[in-house]
């Protein structure tokens, strides 16, 4: 979706229709950007006198005040499967190592049990283009949610000078269904030391996009 589109609202009302007609009981809201997590949670007291929504990762101390918490204490929090409609995550705790990957302890994989058990429905990201480079820990974690969760990306600005840029946002969306190397292989110019020195197919990317 593009800037200047309500973005915001028109995910808050997808997600509710969602739940009436649907049944979902829960969508999670991943933000690219950390400070965007509390107008989440604005926008979802403006528009919905019905839902709430929780930032997961924090918590109220006992001064009162918001404070952030240890990856520990988010994978407990998922755990409890929230009673709160909206859950909002900043992207940084999507983050998987190679370690987390192979004994399946990151968040994501806690997020996974709940998609699979069909309490957490519907999975948006916002501002998705901040999650573009292949290698990356938390474009890895991306790519490890369960496809059983629908799945929306949030940009303004996907449209980049590298292609590599794409794979990840489109991936995820499912507007591509093949793997990192088929995307290279398809689309990429390597020469024999597999440095890349072009790229082809770019109109049939633009139609994908």
């Amino acid at each position: 979706m593009n800037n200047g589109l309500g973005k915001t609202l028109q995910i808050i009302t997808l997600a509710r229709y969602k739940k009436e007609h649907r049944g979902l009981k829960h969508c999670l809201i991943i933000c690219g950007i950390n400070s965007l997590k509390w107008n989440w949670v604005k926008e979802v007291e403006k528009f919905c006198k019905d839902e709430k929504a929780i930032v997961l990762g924090t918590r109220v101390n006992s001064k009162g005040k918001i404070v952030t918490v240890t990856v520990e204490e988010t994978k407990e929090q998922i755990d409890s499967c929230p009673k709160e409609f909206f859950w909002i995550l900043n992207i940084e705790r999507i983050r998987l190592t190679s370690e987390d990957k192979k004994s399946k302890t990151g968040i994501v994989h806690h997020l996974n049990k709940l998609i699979e058990s069909g309490e957490l429905g519907m999975i948006v990201i916002d501002e998705i283009h901040k999650s573009k480079s292949i290698t990356s820990a938390q474009s890895k974690g991306i790519m490890e949610l369960d496809n059983k969760a629908s799945k929306v990306g949030l940009t303004g600005t996907l449209l980049v000078n590298n292609p590599y840029d794409l794979y990840c946002p489109m991936s995820f969306v499912g507007l591509l269904n093949y793997n990192k190397w088929t995307f290279e292989n398809k689309f990429v110019i390597k020469d024999e030391w597999h440095q890349v020195i072009g790229y082809q197919n770019m109109d049939e990317l633009h139609n994908i996009l």
